[in-house]
């Protein structure tokens, strides 16, 4: 495993077991089912 998909899975735990980020995640899942997101282009960098 590179150490770069070890970092993916050690921030994807950490999301997982903690209630404050997922309830933000569940929250903006729940707005863009809901249709209340909105479309922004991001600047080429």
């Amino acid at each position: 495993m590179s150490k770069r998909d070890f970092d993916a899975n050690e921030e994807t735990m950490y999301l997982l077991n903690n209630p404050e980020p997922m309830a933000r995640i569940r929250r903006g899942d729940g707005q863009i089912t809901a249709g209340k997101a909105k479309r922004h282009d991001l600047p080429n960098v």
